[in-house]
């Protein structure tokens, strides 16, 4: 029963996508005001249960990483109103599931072994052939001729550095402790 607490995180970023692209008349802002407030609300109340020790440093790369994902997450939204959820989500994963273990290896020298680096390189290879034919559409649909796809996939591709971001500055906080 406690594996399936687990799940929790996972279902819930799964599901707010469709959430947040459900609501027609939010703007970006108020979008992303709402999710940083219920993020910050959950934060507050897991700091008073479980009392984390933290000091300036922590304190400050925690924000760094906070504005970071906030880049990211705006990035998304704006995508989410511009393509769809459907198109946005494959592209933003993929990214971040091929960036993130990019830092690992090239900044936190994780994959140690040249057989770690051989096999994770092809993985990141068949996400990036993953990511391109999540991302196809057709020519005839509505999505396939959408005349800002372009624009938009250049900025979701750049704000998912955000994501990216923020998901290694912990890393390097672990690795200086």
């Amino acid at each position: 029963m406690s594996y399936l607490f687990l799940f929790i995180p996972a279902i819930g970023w799964g599901l707010m996508p469709m959430f947040v692209a459900g609501v027609k008349k939010s703007s970006i802002y108020h979008q992303i005001l709402g999710t940083v407030l219920g993020a910050f609300i959950f934060g507050a109340i897991v700091t008073l249960i479980k009392h984390p020790a933290f000091n300036a440093t922590t304190f400050i790369l925690a924000m760094l990483a906070g504005a970071a994902w906030v880049i990211g997450q705006v990035g998304q939204y704006y995508s989410y109103s511009k393509v769809g959820v459907s198109e946005t989500m494959p592209i933003s994963t993929g990214l971040q599931l091929i960036g993130v273990p990019l830092v690992g290896v090239l900044i936190f020298g994780e994959w140690a072994s040249t057989q770690a680096k051989i096999f994770g390189f092809l993985g990141i290879l068949a996400l990036i052939i993953g990511v391109a034919c999540t991302s196809l559409t057709d020519k005839g649909t509505a999505e396939g001729n959408k005349q800002n796809q372009t624009t938009t996939m250049i900025v979701l591709v750049l704000t998912t550095l955000g994501y990216i971001t923020s998901s290694s500055i912990p890393k390097a906080l672990k690795a200086t402790a």
